[in-house]
């Protein structure tokens, strides 16, 4: 196995398993450069890593190293691979993590598709005749589960932790959370709010919480390392999740939560997506009040609590990637089997 990325630390231990091939970052490049809002010069960024990885590709090729596919997860390098396939002459496998109209145009071209949601699924043939393959997005359960170390946390032994995770930016509206987390100071429960992550809007919500005066209820810890993580997973009561799903996007920090038996709250605009299911509350999306009216619902009621958290471990075993990653490997060698016929 080969894989193609923008230089970084992340991958470090895997190298003597994998080979990597590592695209240098541009100027003023950021790990946050996620978004527009966040990083103007992100199509820039995004155009030079494409160019570069299509000159990397053809080097490698002409260099003698052979792929039997290529698996490509965004419109860029749909659209590179698509335009310069005859150069290339490998199969290429488009993975849908989230759906736009871009990406189901190009993806369209693709030898094969994979979709990590029926919503996904069902919007690529609606719009564009085509149906993906549907596979969704798998975690480590041994790593992300109940049982193992937990994180030091100086707080008294009768508050109950309140975890949200994700990149700081205003799509994961954290904000409600903190909002949530103000109304429920006045209560006579005792919470305590972590978030997890790190990101262009992290200054903004130190302000939120600061105005509020909220800094000995909430408190951001920034970014931190996969086995820190499972860590604040353990170590926490509830899990709670602001970011509006309309069913494009795969949840993966929502199914690390209920891997690891936490009782989960989840917001969205019509419902519980499937990634879901009927495992966690719903509540609809920005409204502070009502989100910190069903934290305090599940924080007063050990029943709910213990029943969320059966229900959280059940729901998170079909995303075992022990599994999936069986039917992942059947895709990609059938894209191999009928480019070669």
């Amino acid at each position: 196995m080969h894989l193609l990325t923008t230089e970084g630390t992340e991958l470090r231990d895997l190298e003597n398993k994998i080979k990597v091939w590592y695209i240098g970052k541009n100027w003023r490049e950021t790990p946050i450069s996620r978004g527009i809002k966040s990083d103007f010069w992100l199509p820039l960024f995004a155009s030079f890593f494409a160019v570069k990885s299509l000159y990397k590709l053809i080097r490698l090729r002409l260099q003698g190293e052979k792929f039997d596919v290529i698996s490509v997860h965004c419109a860029l390098e749909g659209f590179i691979l698509w335009i310069f396939k005859w150069i290339i002459r490998t199969p290429h496998l488009f993975v849908f993590e989230g759906y736009t109209d871009v990406e189901a145009r190009i993806g369209k071209h693709s030898d094969t598709q994979i979709a990590i949601s029926n919503t996904i699924a069902k919007k690529c043939q609606n719009k564009y005749g085509f149906l993906p393959i549907v596979i969704p997005v798998g975690i480590d359960v041994k790593r992300f589960s109940p049982n193992g170390k937990k994180i030091s946390l100086d707080y008294p032994k009768d508050h109950k932790l309140v975890l949200g995770v994700g990149r700081l930016s205003q799509q994961k509206k954290f904000d409600v959370l903190i909002n949530a987390a103000k109304i429920l100071s006045k209560e006579a429960i005792q919470l305590q709010f972590i978030i997890v992550g790190d990101g262009s809007e992290k200054k903004n919500l130190q302000l939120l919480i600061n105005k509020l005066d909220l800094t000995s209820k909430v408190s951001l810890v920034g970014r931190v390392s996969d086995e820190e993580l499972s860590m604040y997973y353990r170590s926490s009561d509830f899990f709670v999740n602001t970011e509006v799903n309309g069913g494009d996007q795969f949840w993966i920090v929502v199914i690390e939560a209920m891997s690891s038996g936490l009782p989960v709250i989840i917001t969205s605009r019509h419902g519980p997506p499937e990634v879901v299911g009927d495992a966690a509350i719903w509540v609809h999306p920005d409204n502070p009040e009502l989100l910190a009216k069903k934290i305090l619902e599940v924080a007063s009621n050990d029943n709910l609590s213990n029943d969320l958290s059966t229900k959280s471990l059940d729901w998170s075993g079909r995303f075992n990637w022990s599994n999936l990653i069986i039917e992942y490997e059947k895709a990609y060698l059938q894209t191999i089997k009928v480019k070669k016929e």
